[in-house]
């Protein structure tokens, strides 16, 4: 299998370097027709803002005979091309046939005219010029007297385009979409065409995941994309701009073009002109049934080099999604708890244009209070017959955070550095109180957590009356134990960081030269505390455990890069030297208080309360439990070493990547006693090489990539170890470990079109490898997992989806938009019910994994109104050939309607109706169909709408529940979560924008 992935790797390799060979061939041949060109690119600015001035005619002549060349604009978007791409940048762009002086004239209304003359030499850097960067040039403002007139009235009717292409940039316009009055930008982002928030507050676009928000093409609170989601009104948005976006130190790099592609997609945030100087802000207030708050308050000021920003907020719903805006509540804000939390932030940020330096600071800190309860039931899938639990946890925690981020950035014209630190530090406190128990039968529960009821419905006198006649004897049949666990815990992190990069031009052969420097540092300390009950039968196993876990771990990474060689954009070579030292040493210290016979702290019932220790640390060492107590220290060195070939044209680019990875690992572990009675210790020494390839390929629109990596386990796996601190949860070490490897091969198509305000996509991936398993032997009397990582291999995946977004009429009213992914996944892991048996033994269990997802909207939008109609369907089959493997078919789909009303003198109603249905689950009562009803009234007051009072109901029905389901090769997991978050709400919100006064002439 190896050596068919070696082959597939090399014909890639070979055939991308037939590609650029043929493409060089092409170029000479073609180049010999044609008159040899040089290509310039600088930039007008502003004499006093420093910003770009759009709008500017130019016109180059070559010198001393004033021979006219060229004419061309100056622009804040002038469009690049690269192979079959364009792509915007500030500035101008155009080409002069050779080398020698020339002179460019400016013509701009409300600006001086201006002459600048440069010289191109003939050769740079031991090479033939074909590129040449200016200097920014500055232009200097006329004196506006007599230049502006009154035009006669004229009337201008036009329909407002959703989206725009500008090369690879999408630009939405914000002003072509629907909002209510008092929307955040979170409401505007949902309605972008291919753009979708999901779970957690992930933004992707056309299935690629946005992995920075930007405003006005400037960091946010370190790109945290939920506080612009949660605080930046949406009315103050120009556009929306998608785009895959470069390093700061790209103009560097004069063929980075062909790694365009592989750079981060982000959304940027242009706010409108009358906002970009001055103050804006906006506060919020409400209240509820059931106790339900909120409040916040956010403030910004923006000038034409700096801004700052600061935000207040305060809840108990932990829920932003709002009504209109889409019926697939539970994908993105539902929450799994209860959550009181508090947080605050401030972000200042400099732009000088002058020094050309760049500062970005932020603070923020939150405090939360979470209250959460979970049931959850559980099949585990066994050669034997599976194995069924029930369970159900209570807990509160609080936690408080703050964090700081800061950084410079220098840029010049051939160097750029940046200097960044941040410091965290966290502090929390839980307790909580969980139950469970283990089945040898499917319990089939007449109602969610029935069973479990059942066991822990009378607290016996005695271990013999354990079984009265109050529990249900078909339960007691086939019960094999239960727990009881009450915990407390305290803990505190800090961690702090910095890094130093510094980018250049190489003198020998101009290409960008760059030096990495980051060391990172954390320390974390716990402390736990449990009284845990296990029953088996008549006999009881009480623990009364204390913990202590201190850590800590610094980690220092340097990286050196360089580019070898380029020509033009068809062909170019880099290379990157990279060292990393990974030390990290961490304690466990682990107390049965319970070994204190004859004392309140071993008594599972008139004992101490949990949290109460002996006084002293003798009494305390007394009763170390050494077999789980550990001390380990590890220590990674790795050398990496790898090689890119990168080049395109007007076909396309293609991008090869190899290289290899030298470690030199050590970890000394102290745990357990040896046959003599005396501390184990074991020092575990490796070294080794790991190598990876990747290569990709773009066509225009579409694109192949392949990929194959090697892994190596982790030391704390290879460790000869043996960990039953969890009576029920033994783990093993396995020193035999092998490394593994990972194959991955993908193909996608995106398409954009202006004309018809449209978008498509298709995907399709295929991954298979080795990998580290779980090997698990139970035991069906006593219930006893004991696990130990082997490696396995036969696990393997495949992808397959596509999307788009077309208007159904001429004027782009009707829209209906549709996304398919279908998946299949062979999950591959051991597991036996024969105690007996040895790990080497154990059965390859193989389960195959169906997956199918659909989403689809029909909308239609007019004026002030807009209405839409979703459907949801989440499909889930699961099958095997072990014996006694019951087949898994599942289904949640969601249908419904939701509806936007803008009615005269500021009022709107906002309404979505969905039906939120569930089919196949083991758990009869979660096959349920809930209907989910959502509204909100709103009325803007003022001539400027500065003021909104708004009443919003929330699952008005109370039918919403959160139930989360997972299925592997070990079996599968059905967790319910207690939080039903129905509401109404009544909230005021108020605006306030400050701009500076305009100067009398």
């Amino acid at each position: 299998m190896k050596k068919i992935h070696l082959i597939l790797v090399a014909l890639f390799l070979v055939s991308s370097s037939i590609s650029a060979q043929q493409i060089l061939t092409d170029d000479k041949d073609a180049k010999k027709a044609k008159v040899d060109s040089i290509e310039v690119r600088g930039k007008l600015i502003d004499s006093f803002t420093y910003e770009c001035v759009d709008s500017v005619w130019m016109e180059l002549y070559s010198l001393p005979d004033t021979v006219l060349v060229d004419t061309f604009w100056n622009a804040r978007e002038t469009m690049m091309k690269f192979g079959g791409w364009e792509y915007p940048m500030e500035g101008f762009l155009t080409k002069v046939p050779v080398h020698g002086k020339y002179l460019i004239r400016t013509t701009k209304r409300g600006f001086k005219p201006l002459e600048h003359v440069f010289d191109i030499p003939h050769r740079r850097y031991n090479r033939k010029v074909r590129e040449w960067d200016l200097d920014e040039v500055k232009i200097h403002k006329a004196n506006s007297y007599g230049m502006d007139r009154d035009l006669d009235e004229i009337t201008v009717t036009a329909t407002k385009v959703k989206m725009v292409m500008a090369g690879d940039t999408v630009v939405y316009n914000a002003d072509a979409f629907q909002l209510s009055e008092g929307s955040m930008l979170d409401e505007l982002v949902r309605q972008l065409p291919g753009v979708e928030i999901r779970k957690g507050g992930e933004i992707y676009i056309n299935g690629e995941k946005v992995q920075e928000l930007l405003v006005n093409g400037n960091d946010f609170f370190n790109g945290d994309a939920k506080q612009a989601l949660e605080n930046l009104p949406a009315y103050v948005v120009q556009n929306i701009k998608a785009y895959q976006r470069e390093s700061k130190h790209a103009y560097l790099d004069k063929h980075h073009e062909a790694m365009k592609k592989k750079d981060p997609w982000v959304l940027d945030v242009r706010l409108k002109r009358e906002y970009a100087q001055g103050w804006l802000g906006n506060a919020e207030a409400g209240g509820g049934w059931d106790k339900r708050w909120m409040g916040r308050l956010f403030a910004i000021r923006y000038t034409d080099h700096s801004r700052i920003t600061i935000y207040a907020n305060a809840n108990n719903i932990n829920n932003f999604a709002r009504p209109g805006s889409e019926t697939s509540w539970g994908d993105y804000s539902s929450p799994t708890s209860e959550v009181k939390t508090v947080n605050a932030g401030i972000d200042f940020h400099v732009d000088d244009k002058v020094t050309k330096t760049e500062f970005n600071t932020s603070l923020n800190g939150s405090r939360s209070v979470t209250d959460s309860q979970t049931e959850t039931s559980s099949q585990t899938f066994l050669q034997g017959g599976d194995v069924w639990n029930r369970s159900r946890s209570i807990s509160n925690a609080k936690s408080g955070n703050l964090s700081w981020n800061g950084g410079v950035d220098f840029r010049k014209k051939e160097m750029f550095s940046h200097i960044g630190a941040n410091v965290n530090y966290s502090k929390g406190n839980s307790s909580g109180k969980s139950r469970s128990a283990t089945f040898s039968q499917d319990p089939l529960d007449s109602s969610r957590g029935a069973s479990l009821d059942s066991v822990f419905a009378h607290k016996p006198a005695s271990l013999a009356d354990q079984y009265a006649p109050l529990y249900s004897q078909r339960l007691n049949e086939f019960l094999t134990n239960r727990t009881e666990d009450l915990t407390k815990a305290d803990n505190n992190n800090l961690s702090a960081g910095m890094q130093t990069m510094l980018y250049t031009v190489a003198p020998w052969n101009g290409e960008e030269i760059s030096l990495n420097i980051s060391e990172n540092y954390s320390y974390s300390q716990s402390k736990d505390y449990s009284h845990y009950d296990l029953r088996q039968g008549d006999t009881q196993d009480y623990r009364n455990r204390y913990t202590e876990s201190p850590g800590k771990s610094n980690t220092f990474s340097a990286n050196f890069s360089h580019t070898l060689f380029s020509f033009k954009d068809i062909l170019g070579m880099s290379m990157n030297y990279g060292y990393s030292n990974v030390y990290s040493n961490n304690h466990r210290d682990l107390y049965r208080l319970d070994s204190l016979s004859n004392t309140p702290w071993a008594k599972a019932e008139g004992g101490y309360a949990l949290g109460m220790l002996p006084s002293t640390r003798d009494s305390l060492n007394m009763v170390i439990d050494r077999e789980n107590t550990y001390f380990s220290e590890t220590s990674n060195q790795m050398h990496n070493l790898d090689f890119n070939i990168s080049g395109g044209g007007e076909w396309g680019y293609y991008y090869v990547n190899a290289g290899m990875n030298f470690h030199n690992d050590r970890s000394e572990d102290t745990r357990g006693v040896d046959d003599a009675g005396s501390p184990k210790y074991q020092d575990l020494h490796r070294k080794y090489a790991l190598w990876n390839v990747q290569g990709n390929m773009q066509l225009k629109d579409f694109s192949i990539g392949v990929s194959y990596n090697q892994n190596a386990p982790s030391m704390s796996q290879m460790l000869d170890i043996r960990d039953n601190s969890n009576p029920l949860y033994i783990s093993l070490g396995n020193p035999d470990l092998k490394n593994m490897y990972s194959m991955n091969y993908n193909a996608s198509y995106h398409h954009n079109s202006q004309e018809h305000q449209s978008n498509w996509y298709l995907n399709a991936s295929f991954n298979h490898g080795t990998g580290v398993g779980s090997a698990t032997i139970y035991n069906r009397e006593t219930g006893v997992y004991t696990t130990q990582p082997r490696n396995i291999s036969g696990n393997w995946g495949t992808n397959a989806g596509g999307g788009f977004y077309i208007p159904l009429d001429k004027q782009k009213r009707l829209n209906f938009s549709n996304n398919l992914n279908a998946s299949y996944n062979r999950s591959v892991d051991f597991s036996s019910d024969n105690p007996a048996e040895t790990f080497d033994a154990i059965p390859l269990s193989k389960v195959h994994n169906y997956g199918v997802y659909e989403h689809c909207n029909l909308e239609y939008r007019y004026e002030t109104y807009s209405a839409s109609a979703n459907f949801d369907a989440d499909y889930s089959y699961a099958t095997s050939d072990r014996p006694g493997f019951s087949t898994i078919s599942t289904i949640n789909f969601t249908y419904g309607i939701s509806s936007r009303l803008g009615f005269k003198h500021g009022y709107n109603l906002d309404m979505d109706l969905a039906m939120h249905s569930r089919r196949g689950y083991d758990d009869k009562t979660m096959n349920d169909d809930n209907l989910v009803f959502n509204l909100a009234i709103s009325k803007a007051f003022f001539k400027n709408r500065c003021l909104v009072l708004k009443v919003t109901g929330h699952d008005i029905l109370q039918q919403l529940d959160n139930v989360y389901r997972s299925i592997n090769a070990q079996g599968r997991t059905e967790t319910w979560y207690n939080t039903q978050p129905s509401y109404v709400m009544a909230t005021a919100s108020y605006r306030l924008d400050m701009k500076p006064k305009k100067k009398k002439e």
